[in-house]
Parts: structure tokens; C-alpha cells; sequence
């Protein structure tokens, strides 16, 4: 789980930090208290989602104090102590300055927060293992030749499909259904090519009927566009595009597809958004219907057989549904 695996090798990094340099190099004391902030945001995310897969309630929002709290009832955090000290500093070692307060920091991260750390890492792998032998993990990828659906378009249908909390997808399964915790969509470009990704992790006894939903609601996107929700995207895609200027690794991201596709008009943030408010439902409707092909799917579920069945049969006639 990427969470977990982020977290786990920012506390390998911190654990391996030289604390005797620490002592005496201010810089190295400061990267040694950056990499604990680092690895304690990085440890409640991935405590929050693991508790998510888990079925706690109440764990998929949540300040960090809270997500604790829940870990600690739920027998996920023994030390709730040492965990509640490491949020107060945290918070407030951004704006620490003096020498006594970095000292005894320095001192608390070696011999507290690392053991801390550690002790969680165990039982979150632990917890995961327990949950992961009930849970399937489905990808559906689209390809999408950019020279058969405009980029623009490609964008705009993967996030009706399950690219926010408003989504199609994640209003029906997770909102609605209870079925998921989380279910994505997002476009992957390599080249002139891209594809379109749909992902989610579900209970192996909930897999048939996910699958089933997922292709109906497909099916029904290539039948119809609700041209009001294409308007409530327009205008937060021309807004996102606004705040492009503001967030350097999305426009980085977006200045390199536009120079592989030949896609100038995605290098000007006034032209992209022109874009957007030009698309109509007819297009979209267009994109929709060239991309939900079956020749196009690629589709790969890891599951439990013995929990499940053999899902080939099911699979191929849900590819014939598009």
C-alpha cells in the first residue's frame, strides 16, 4: 500500500539519521526534525487508511488527533501518550527557535518517536496482512488515442467517472452503497497515448457487484451526458487552471504533455481554459462512446479465487456490456 510503503521508508531514513552529527551541526538538526515531521504526517495518513480498510468508522475524515484517538481505541496505537506528544510538537516545531527546545526535540525523536514509529510500522503490516487476504484490488485502464478523443474531453470524462468526491463512481459506491472506501480515475499520459485508469479496493464479497455497477454506470455514459454537470466542471476546471500558477509541479506536468502532444494550447493557461468552456455534451458524449470500447479495456483484478471463483466468465460478459 503506498501509504504505508511512503511512511515505512521515511522512518527507515529517520532511524538512520546520525544523531551524534545532530548534536552539533544545525543544519543536520534541522533536516533530522524535518524528516520526523515528514514521517509523522505520512504515519497518521497511513494509519487513517489502514483503520479505512478496516471499516472503522468515523476513519475516513478526521483531524490527525483524531485518527489517533481512533487508533488508539481500536487497538492500533499502544503508546497514546507518546503519540499525542508527537502531534503537539509536530505542530509546533516549525516555529521553534530555541536551542533548548531543538535540543530536547533531537532527543525525544531518538529515543521516543523512533520506537514509536517503529512499533506502529509493525502493526499496521500486521493489520494490513489480516485485511488484504479479505480485500481485491481492480484496475480498469481506457486507451486513449489523443488524435480520436480531444485532451480536454479525455480530462473532463475522467473526472465525471471517478476523479473527485462528486464523481459518478465515488457518489454511487462509496457515498451512496457504502461498497468502497476510495475509488479513483485519473489519466496517465505517455506520448501522444494516454489512458484513462479506474482503481479501487473492495471486500472480496462485494468484487461481483462493484464490477457489475462500474460497467453499468460506463454503459450509461456512453448513452447520455447531463449537460448541467458538464457546466459545474467547466468552471472548476477553468478555476484549477487558474491555480495552476500557483502550484509548480501541476504545471510542470501539464507544460510537458503539451510539448509531447503538440498540444500548445495546454501551455497557455487562457487557451486551456477557452478549452473547457468550448467542450460540449455532444463531444463528451463523443469521448465517452470512443473510449468505454471493449476493445480498449485492459482489466486486472487481484483477488482471492477460493474467496471469489474464477471472475473470467463474469468479466468477459461485462466487457460486452460497453
Amino acid at each position: 500500500m503506498k501509504k504505508l510503503d511512503n511512511f515505512i521508508n521515511c522512518l527507515t531514513i529517520l532511524a538512520n539519521a546520525d544523531f551524534k552529527m545532530a548534536e552539533t551541526n544545525d543544519i543536520y538538526r534541522t533536516g533530522v526534525i524535518g524528516q520526523f515531521n515528514l514521517t509523522f504526517e505520512l504515519a497518521w495518513k497511513a494509519l487513517q487508511e489502514i483503520m479505512r480498510k478496516h471499516g472503522v468508522e468515523d476513519s475516513s475524515t478526521g483531524s490527525p488527533r483524531e485518527i489517533l484517538q481512533l487508533g488508539y481505541k481500536f487497538g492500533f496505537i499502544d503508546d497514546s501518550e507518546t503519540w499525542l506528544l508527537m502531534l503537539k510538537k509536530y505542530n509546533t516545531s516549525v516555529y521553534s527557535y530555541n536551542e533548548d527546545e531543538v535540543d530536547e526535540m533531537i532527543v525525544l525523536i531518538h529515543d521516543s518517536f523512533i520506537p514509536a514509529f517503529t512499533d506502529v510500522k509493525d502493526i499496521l503490516l500486521k493489520k494490513l496482512e489480516e485485511v488484504e487476504s479479505d480485500f481485491a484490488s481492480v484496475q480498469l485502464a481506457f486507451d486513449v488515442d489523443s488524435e480520436q478523443v480531444y485532451p480536454v474531453a479525455a480530462e473532463v470524462l475522467s473526472t465525471i467517472t471517478a476523479g473527485n468526491d462528486d464523481s459518478m463512481l465515488f457518489q454511487a459506491l462509496r457515498e451512496e452503497q457504502a461498497l468502497v472506501a476510495e475509488i479513483e480515475s485519473q489519466i496517465s499520459r505517455v506520448g501522444q497515448f494516454s489512458r484513462l485508469v479506474i482503481r479501487y479496493d473492495v471486500r472480496s464479497e462485494w468484487l461481483k457487484d462493484t464490477l457489475t455497477k462500474v460497467f453499468a454506470y460506463l454503459h450509461r455514459l456512453t448513452m447520455y451526458v447531463r449537460p448541467a454537470r458538464l457546466n459545474q466542471l467547466r468552471t472548476q476546471f477553468t478555476t484549477n487552471n487558474a491555480m495552476l500558477t500557483d502550484d509548480t509541479a501541476a504545471l510542470n506536468d501539464r507544460l510537458g504533455w503539451a510539448w509531447m502532444s503538440g498540444d500548445t494550447a495546454q501551455a497557455d493557461l487562457d487557451a486551456a481554459a477557452a478549452q473547457y468552456n468550448e467542450l460540449t455534451a455532444e463531444e463528451l458524449l463523443d469521448a465517452a462512446q470512443t473510449v468505454f470500447r471493449p476493445e480498449n479495456l485492459s482489466i486486472a483484478v487481484q483477488y482471492d479465487p477460493e474467496a471469489v471463483g474464477d471472475l473470467r466468465p463474469m468479466l468477459q460478459k461485462l466487457r460486452e456490456m460497453l
